[in-house]
C-alpha cells in the first residue's frame, strides 16, 4: 500500500482522499518500515501536499485515536501549530483557560514543547494539575467543569510508528500540522495558529472536508502562530461551509499594539507566575494578548457574534476571577 503511494507521489500525482487513508493506515497500524514512512514524508514534501491528501491523514489519525465524547456540541479548541521561533508566552493555552471561565465548554488538546521552552502540558502540569488522568476521567471533568486538557501522546499511541523517522528526518512534515487537526474530542470550533500563512487555506480545506463548522486559522505578520498584539493577523474562517480570508489588528477590537517583544516567555516556572498573573487582572500584554485569543475562541464557540464583543467577555471573565475560579475547579478534579 505504501509503496504504491510513494510512487505516485514521486511521479508528481496527488493521492486520492481514500488512498492517503489508507496509506496513514498502514503506518498507524504499525506496518511500515521507518525507511517507507521517511520516503514517504520526504517525498510529499517536495511535492507539496494537497487538501485530499492531508484530509485523508486526519480522518485515519481520527480512527486512531482514543476518544472523548463531549455532550456539548459547540465545544471548542485552541492551539498554534509552534515552531515560530518565538519563545513567547503560552498565550493559546491561558486562553483556552479564560473561555473557559466564560461558560464556554473547552476540549484542549496539547503536548510538551517541541521547539520552545514550555509547551501547554509543561504550562498546566506546573499549575499543581494531573495531566495523567485516562481518558474516562478527562471526559467526566470536561463534561462537569467545562475545561479539560486531553495530552496528545495518550491519545495518539499509533503516533508511536511515525515518531523515529520524524526524528531521524529533522525537517517539518506534513505531521507538524496533523496534530491540531486532530482533537480526541471531535470538535467542530477551533482557533488554529500556524507558523507559516501558506498553511491557512490547506488547513482551512481539510476542515472543510472532515466536518468542521467554524474555524478560524492564524498567522501573525510578526511571525506569531495565534492573534498578535504587535502586528495585524491575518486569517482565514471557515463558517457554515464557506472560506473567507480576513485582517484583525489589536486596535479593530478595543486594544493597544505592543512591541514585537512584549510576550516574551520563559521555562515553566516564569510561564506560570506570568498566568498567575494574568489571571488575577494584572494589566499587562500578556492579559491583552489572552482576552485577544480568547476572544477568538468565544466567537467561534458562537457566544458572541463579533470578536470585539468576545474580547469584551474575556476580559470581563478575567477581572471577575471567574477564569481563575475555572482554572482552580480543574485542578482540583484532575487531583480527585
Amino acid at each position: 500500500m505504501i509503496i504504491d503511494s510513494i510512487k505516485k507521489v514521486l511521479a508528481g500525482e496527488n493521492l486520492s482522499f481514500r488512498d492517503a487513508e489508507e496509506t496513514m493506515d498502514f503506518i498507524m497500524d504499525g506496518n511500515a518500515t521507518n525507511a517507507q514512512i521517511a520516503g514517504l514524508l520526504v517525498a510529499l514534501k517536495m511535492k507539496k501536499e494537497v487538501s485530499d491528501e492531508v484530509a485523508g491523514f486526519v480522518q485515519s489519525m481520527r480512527n486512531h485515536s482514543n476518544k472523548i465524547v463531549l455532550r456539548d456540541a459547540y465545544a471548542v479548541d485552541g492551539c498554534g501549530t509552534g515552531g515560530d521561533g518565538k519563545d513567547s508566552f503560552n498565550v493559546s493555552t491561558a486562553a483556552a483557560i479564560v473561555t473557559a471561565g466564560c461558560g464556554v465548554t473547552v476540549a484542549k488538546h496539547g503536548n510538551r514543547s517541541v521547539s520552545s521552552k514550555c509547551g501547554s502540558s509543561d504550562l498546566l502540569e506546573k499549575t499543581g494539575a494531573n495531566l495523567d488522568c485516562p481518558p474516562d476521567k478527562v471526559e467526566k471533568i470536561i463534561n462537569e467543569v467545562g475545561f479539560g486538557f486531553m495530552f496528545a501522546p495518550l491519545y495518539h499511541p499509533a503516533m508511536k510508528y511515525a515518531g523515529p523517522p520524524r526524528k531521524e528526518l529533522g525537517v517539518r512534515t506534513v505531521f507538524n500540522i496533523l496534530g491540531p487537526m486532530t482533537n480526541p474530542a471531535a470538535v467542530k470550533r477551533q482557533v488554529i495558529g500556524v507558523y507559516d500563512k501558506s498553511l491557512m487555506m490547506l488547513m482551512a480545506e481539510v476542515l472543510q472536508k472532515t466536518g468542521s463548522e467554524h474555524i478560524m486559522i492564524a498567522h501573525a505578520h510578526d511571525g506569531m502562530d495565534e492573534f498578535s498584539i504587535s502586528a495585524p493577523t491575518d486569517y482565514v474562517e471557515l463558517k457554515d461551509g464557506n472560506i473567507d480570508c480576513g485582517l484583525l489588528t489589536p486596535e479593530d477590537v478595543g486594544l493597544t499594539m505592543y512591541g514585537e517583544d512584549a510576550l516574551l516567555g520563559g521555562d515553566a516556572d516564569e510561564n506560570v507566575s506570568i498566568l498567575n498573573k494574568v489571571l488575577t487582572g494584572e494589566k499587562s500584554a500578556y492579559r491583552d494578548a489572552v482576552a485577544l485569543n480568547a476572544g477568538a475562541m468565544i466567537y467561534v464557540s458562537g457566544k458572541a457574534a463579533l470578536i470585539k464583543d468576545a474580547v469584551e467577555l474575556a476580559l470581563q471573565a478575567i477581572d471577575s476571577g471567574a477564569a481563575k475560579q475555572k482554572l482552580d475547579e480543574w485542578i482540583r478534579a484532575t487531583q480527585d
